[in-house]
């Protein structure tokens, strides 16, 4: 029998061939834990210390797997370090059910002047996304550059999907929590999102999925924080309303909106650029919400192309 490494290259590779990924050496990242103001995160580095470090940053219900494949392919000229956000993955819940997007925010900051010694590149999808501009908007010293992949701070029922149609933003959130088999689960999130590969999604949900003593499977991350229903705790009502912070990033920022997206317009995406002072944003075809997920080689070419006319290469 495969064991689970060799069944993660295995999938990682079929992925990579399906999707054009180039991916130079298939290697497992160091799995590393970090105390960061008495809350304990777990984080993947994928090596080379000495190059310029880009923070990702996974959005709701995600994992810091959810880079895998990004971060296979930038790992020789990027120093790429992703992070379980609290209460995702192998980090540790919070045990008051604190799951604002300051408190977050202010994790990910602390992380990255304690655990960083040099300015990073942020990269963040939805949830994370917000919680990576709050960071550049506030930290000491600015980033090098900032990565928003399909959010923007406004709420997406606003801003459609191009086409008048609205769409809940929470709709994965709310699916089921307990099912008997891992392949119920995939059968559900193929149902949400039919672009994705099953054996290649089956791997990848093994990361954000646990077995309880009664046999059934459940997700990793803490339930609790989508229970939250009041205005200054819900992480749903607070990524989404920050222009504020928005016009505090002074790096350069590029948007990137899937080119099918549900939770973005095209108008939502350029609206964010406009009111960013170093601000552009692209579209990246095939993809929805996930594009680091449905598209990794359509957003890699897009990251490599703004951090070369940034100067910021290997």
């Amino acid at each position: 029998m495969a064991s689970a490494s060799q069944e993660n290259f295995e999938s990682l590779k079929r992925a990579a061939l399906k999707l054009g990924v180039d991916i130079p050496e298939f290697v497992d990242p160091i799995e590393r834990h970090a105390v960061v103001s008495g809350h304990r995160l777990h984080y993947l580095d994928w090596g080379n210390s000495q190059r310029q470090p880009i923070v990702f940053l996974h959005g709701r219900a995600l994992t810091a797997h959810t880079w895998d494949l990004v971060c296979l392919s930038l790992r020789q000229e990027y120093h790429c370090i992703s992070i379980d956000l609290r209460g995702h993955g192998e980090s540790e819940w919070s045990p008051v059910v604190d799951y604002r997007l300051e408190t977050i925010s202010d994790e990910i900051r602390a992380f990255s002047e304690q655990e960083l010694s040099s300015s990073p590149i942020f990269v963040g999808m939805s949830l994370g996304g917000m919680v990576a501009m709050r960071v550049a908007a506030t930290l000491p010293v600015s980033p090098e550059a900032l990565v928003i992949v399909d959010i923007a701070p406004t709420p997406p029922r606003s801003l459609g999907n191009g086409d008048g149609h609205q769409v809940s933003p929470n709709r994965f959130n709310a699916g089921p929590t307990e099912l008997n088999t891992i392949e119920d689960f995939v059968e559900w999130a193929m149902s949400f999102n039919p672009r994705r590969d099953p054996k290649s999604l089956r791997s990848s949900m093994l990361h954000n999925l646990r077995q309880m003593p009664t046999g059934k499977w459940t997700w990793k991350y803490d339930p609790r924080q989508f229970e939250i229903d009041h205005d200054d705790a819900s992480p749903a009502k607070g990524t989404l309303d920050h222009w504020e912070d928005a016009r505090l990033v002074r790096c350069p920022t590029l948007i990137v909106r899937g080119a099918e997206s549900q939770h973005l317009s095209r108008e939502g995406a350029e609206a964010f650029a406009n009111e960013l002072s170093h601000g552009q944003w692209v579209e990246v075809d095939g993809a929805g919400h996930s594009v680091q997920g449905d598209n990794p080689s359509g957003l890699l070419k897009e990251l490599r192309g703004f951090f070369a006319r940034l100067g910021i290469t290997a």
